[in-house]
């Protein structure tokens, strides 16, 4: 037991070191522990979408949509959402 716990530690200090030396996410930079929490939570949110009141779209004064592509442009990332699906269609396997 004191060795999982140990082993546990190790890799959240890990974790948290790694964050804080990387330059690509801010967040993760200068909150490691939340900043992780909100990328799981972010990839988790169409499992529990089912407890969340709003959609996409209906959201005051900025819709979940209309943030994402704010967030996407700044970040110099494509900003269009494809016409029927989100998948990539074009991936082997």
């Amino acid at each position: 037991l004191p060795w999982t716990m140990a082993a546990v530690t190790a890799g959240f200090w890990t974790v948290g070191f790694n964050d804080m030396r990387q330059q690509r996410h801010a967040i993760r930079r200068n909150f490691p522990v939340l900043g992780n929490m909100r990328y799981v939570f972010e990839t988790l949110r169409p499992e529990i979408r089912q407890y969340f009141v709003e959609g996409d779209y209906e959201a005051l004064p900025y819709s979940r949509e209309g943030r994402s592509v704010v967030y996407r442009r700044s970040k110099r990332m494509n900003d269009t959402m494809p016409l029927g699906t989100r998948r990539d269609v074009y991936k082997g396997g």
